[in-house]
C-alpha cells in the first residue's frame, strides 16, 4: 500500500486521539487544530460564538480549512456536535426551570400583595372609626332628596336671657329644587308655628295663630297699645296661605341668583369638598361604640369639631362652580360668620350616629360648650336623617302676596302709630 494513504488512515486516529485527550499531545497542525476547537466546545471558552449554534455556524464559514477537517469524516464532526449539543439543551432547560420558579414566586408575591390591598380596603379601613365618619360625610353630602327632622333648646344671653325651643321638619329635593319647612318656634312660652314650601320657583308661606305674639311685640316696641293694634293684623295673618310668586322673587337679586343656579353639586365639586376636608378634617373622632338607633345597627361616635378649621372649610367652598356662579351672580362674596371663623382653639362637640349598612348619618347631636356658657349661651340641638325620594305639593287656596300686603296696609291706617313704624318696611316689599 502506498505510504500516503498509510499516514492518511492514521491520521485521524491522533486526530480523534487529540479530541479524547488534550491538544498538548497532538503532532499535526491540522489535528492540533481540530483538538483546539474540541478542547474549546468542551471546556467552555470564553469566546461567545463558541457557546452558541449561531456563533459556531459563523466561526466554520469563516475559516475554511476547519470547516474542511470537520466535514471529511464522521469521526471528526461527532465530537463537535455532541460537544454542542448535550451542553446547550441542559442550560436552556435550567434557565426555563429557573424562570418558572420566578413566575411562580412572582405569582405568590402577586396574591399575597392583592390580597393584603383588598385586606386593608375591606377589613382594616372599615374597620377604623375616622374612616367611617370621612365616608358618611361623603355619602351624605352626596344625597340631593333627604328629610331632616330637628329639634332644640337654646338659651342666650343676647337675647336678654330668653329661652327659645324649637321642632322643625325640613324636606329637600335638590334635583326638582324643592323645599318644605314645617317650623314651630317657642320663644317666652308663645309659639309661632311657621310652614313655607317652594314649588316651581313659588315661594309659599303659612302661619299659624299669631295673636299670641301681640304681647311680645308690645315689648319689643316698647309700647302695650301697638301691640294691641298690631294683634288684629296678627289674627288677619294667621293660618293663611300666601304664595310669592316666582316673577316677585326675581325682583330680589339673591334669590334670582339662587333660583338659576343648580342645586346639585359637578362630580369635580364633590371630589373638591371631600379632597378639601380629607387635606384637613375639622372632625376628630373622640370615641366609638356600637349601638341601635330605630332598630338599625349604627357606629355611635363621640366627635370634637375644630370651630376654626371648620370655618376655613366653609370658606374655602366658594371655589366650588357653584359657589362661584352664585357670586358672579350677585357680585359679592359669602362668607361664615365672624363668630365662628374668629374662634381660635376652640371646638364643638358633636355625636354622630352613622348607619352600618348604608354607612350615612341618621343622626347628629350637638351640647353648648363652657366657652359658650361664658358667652351666656347655654342648649342641645338634635337632628335625624331619613333619605329618599321628596316631593313638595303647592297648597291650594294660597293669597296672592301682593293682595294680602295690601289689606295690612289698609288695616294700618287706622293707626298712625302703626304706620309710622312698618310702612317704611313695607314700602320696600
Amino acid at each position: 500500500m502506498d505510504p500516503n494513504e498509510t499516514s492518511q488512515d492514521e491520521q485521524p486516529q491522533e486526530s480523534t486521539s487529540g479530541v479524547e485527550q488534550s491538544t498538548s499531545e497532538q503532532t499535526t497542525s491540522q489535528s492540533s487544530d481540530i483538538g483546539e476547537s474540541t478542547s474549546e466546545t468542551s471546556a467552555g471558552s470564553s469566546e461567545p460564538q463558541v457557546v452558541t449554534p449561531d456563533n459556531l455556524n459563523t466561526s466554520t464559514s469563516a475559516e475554511p480549512a476547519s470547516d474542511a477537517v470537520i466535514t471529511s469524516s464522521d469521526t471528526n464532526q461527532s465530537p463537535v456536535t455532541n460537544s454542542v449539543t448535550s451542553a446547550n439543551p441542559t442550560k436552556k432547560s435550567g434557565i426555563k426551570h429557573l424562570w418558572r420558579k420566578v413566575a411562580i414566586i412572582a405569582a405568590i408575591i402577586i396574591v399575597l400583595a392583592g390580597g393584603s390591598a383588598a385586606a386593608f380596603y375591606t377589613v382594616y379601613l372599615p374597620s377604623q372609626p375616622w374612616y367611617v365618619l370621612d365616608t358618611a360625610l361623603k355619602n351624605t353630602l352626596a344625597e340631593t332628596n333627604f328629610t331632616v327632622n330637628s329639634n332644640g333648646n337654646v338659651t342666650s344671653a343676647a337675647a336678654n336671657g330668653l329661652s327659645f325651643k324649637f321642632t322643625s321638619l325640613t324636606g329637600a329635593n335638590f334635583n326638582t329644587k324643592q323645599l318644605e319647612e314645617n317650623l314651630n318656634l317657642t320663644i317666652a312660652g308663645a309659639t309661632i308655628p311657621v310652614e313655607a314650601r317652594l314649588v316651581n320657583s313659588n315661594l309659599y308661606l303659612k302661619f299659624g295663630n299669631l295673636s299670641s305674639l301681640a304681647p311680645l311685640a308690645g315689648l319689643a316696641l316698647g309700647n302695650a297699645s301697638a301691640g294691641s293694634a298690631l294683634g288684629g293684623i296678627l289674627t288677619e295673618l294667621s293660618n293663611k296661605w300666601v304664595v310669592v310668586d316666582s316673577t316677585l322673587l326675581a325682583q330680589n337679586k339673591d334669590l334670582r341668583c339662587l333660583m338659576g343656579e343648580s342645586w346639585t353639586l359637578s362630580n369635580s365639586d364633590s371630589n373638591y369638598m371631600v379632597n378639601t376636608y380629607l387635606d384637613q378634617p375639622f372632625f376628630t373622632v373622640q370615641s366609638s361604640s356600637t349601638t341601635t338607633l330605630n332598630s338599625q345597627s349604627e357606629d355611635r361616635m363621640v366627635v370634637s369639631m375644630n370651630d376654626a378649621q371648620a370655618a376655613n372649610y366653609i370658606n374655602g367652598l366658594s371655589k366650588l362652580s357653584v359657589a362661584k356662579n352664585y357670586t358672579q351672580c350677585v357680585g359679592s362674596k359669602t362668607t361664615v360668620s365672624s363668630h365662628l371663623s374668629a374662634s381660635k382653639n376652640q371646638t364643638t362637640p358633636f355625636v354622630f350616629w352613622i348607619n352600618k349598612s348604608t354607612h350615612m348619618i341618621d343622626q347628629i347631636q350637638t351640647t353648648s360648650t363652657a366657652a359658650d356658657a361664658k358667652n351666656g349661651t347655654t342648649g342641645t340641638i338634635d337632628a335625624s336623617f331619613s333619605y329618599g325620594n321628596v316631593s313638595v305639593q303647592a297648597p291650594a287656596n294660597a293669597v296672592p302676596f301682593d293682595q294680602l300686603l295690601a289689606q295690612i296696609m289698609q288695616s294700618m291706617q287706622s293707626n298712625p302709630q302703626l304706620l309710622s313704624i312698618f310702612s317704611p318696611s313695607l314700602s320696600k316689599l
